[in-house]
């Protein structure tokens, strides 16, 4: 095999190395949203679902600290998780298993608490 030829032959494996690299380093597509967990909301940019809750220490209401908004301001349907975990103090809906994860027990400071709409 002659120099040349021993050049263009590994430009063209790295090339092709990169090109396959490059190939398998795309970004997937996602499947679309078909569906939240948590306690159904509604608000200005539409329907969605509060996914994150807070216990207030004083009047014992669960205060939602964060709303997924279904996607494309479509209706996607929103499931609750069920009941709010035992002596659970904050919450977020785990949307994959469907079930609310408890983060926290300790009573939050109810002076620092956005005002959310009240969900439970």
């Amino acid at each position: 095999m002659t120099p040349r030829r021993a050049i263009w032959t590994a430009v063209l494996l790295a090339a092709a190395l990169v090109g396959t690299g490059g190939f398998l380093a795309r970004p997937q597509p996602t499947a679309p949203i078909s569906l939240l967990y948590g306690v159904p909301v509604t608000f200005a940019a539409g329907p969605g679902a509060c996914v994150t809750a807070v216990l207030h220490p004083v009047t014992h209401h669960w205060i939602c600290t964060d709303i997924e908004q279904s996607p494309a301001r479509t209706a996607v349907p929103v499931v609750s998780p069920g009941p709010f975990p035992g002596n659970c103090t904050y919450v977020d809906a785990d949307q994959h298993d469907g079930r609310w994860l408890c983060r926290m027990t300790v009573p939050a400071d109810g002076s620092s608490l956005p005002d959310g709409p009240i969900v439970g």
